[in-house]
């Protein structure tokens, strides 16, 4: 075999690989959430692609919470905002509430949003932003967007990343 063979062989199986092995739900099955949504879910993902390690709820809520934390209550209060009820590691009963806004098949909370734009010369974007929605199926899925770029004058730079976690009910 020469090297010209060995050179269609590579680029072949560059080509035919992927770095994501799963498929996520699509927007069109999504149902959102309802200004009277109520539920328990677990709080580890039941599906990570092709992650190896488990996202928690708590995690993707920017909540501070020990592995142990088996269940946690979301609502949307009268006000529109995300009410999260969790049992901390001493049994003690945490509430937490989180500012969002509804979006078509999504309740959206951004917890970080800001951009610097002086054209030409200088550009900074920082998003960290979660979608809640419903599948048809009853899961809670959780869309995560995370976007930090910059330029200064033509050197630019950064990181964009988009995943998707999905949560069973809990039994409770």
């Amino acid at each position: 075999m020469n090297a010209k063979h060995l050179l269609y062989i590579l680029i072949l199986g560059l080509l035919l690989t992927s770095c994501k092995t799963s498929k996520n739900i699509s927007y069109h099955n999504l149902s959102s959430l309802d200004r009277n949504f109520s539920a328990s879910y677990e709080n580890r993902t039941i599906k990570e692609g092709s992650f190896k390690s488990q996202t928690s709820l708590l995690q993707l809520l920017k909540i501070e919470a020990i592995d142990t934390i088996s269940e946690v209550k979301l609502a949307i209060q009268n006000n529109g905002e995300l009410q999260i009820d969790y049992d901390n590691h001493k049994g003690e009963r945490k509430s937490i509430v989180l500012k969002g806004k509804f979006k078509k098949h999504y309740y959206q909370i951004f917890f970080e949003r800001n951009q610097i734009i002086l054209p030409p010369f200088y550009w900074v974007t920082h998003i960290e932003r979660i979608r809640l929605s419903i599948s048809k199926d009853n899961l809670l899925v959780i869309n995560n967007y995370s976007e930090h770029t910059g330029m200064i004058m033509m050197f630019a730079g950064g990181s964009s990343s988009k995943t998707q976690h999905l949560f069973k009910k809990s039994r409770n």
